[in-house]
């Protein structure tokens, strides 16, 4: 769905990317909803599902307020 959304990206864009710069990004968004997770957990004490929902909660809630 990443890399989906990169494809979106280019042809929004006119612009087309090695597949190592598609590589790099999709590990730096990777890495980054890993750690968001992981920190979720230890925060909480929840298990990694619950923590995967909440923080997906949480991105939508900031996108909505970005939007208003």
């Amino acid at each position: 769905v990443v890399v989906s959304y990169f494809e979106w990206l280019q042809n929004r864009d006119k612009d087309t990317w090695s597949r190592e710069k598609v590589l790099n990004k999709l590990n730096d968004k990777m890495n980054d909803a890993f750690n968001r997770v992981y920190e979720k957990v230890k925060e909480t004490g929840y298990n990694w599902r619950t923590c995967s929902f909440i923080c997906s909660l949480e991105h939508l809630n900031y996108s909505y307020d970005m939007k208003n």
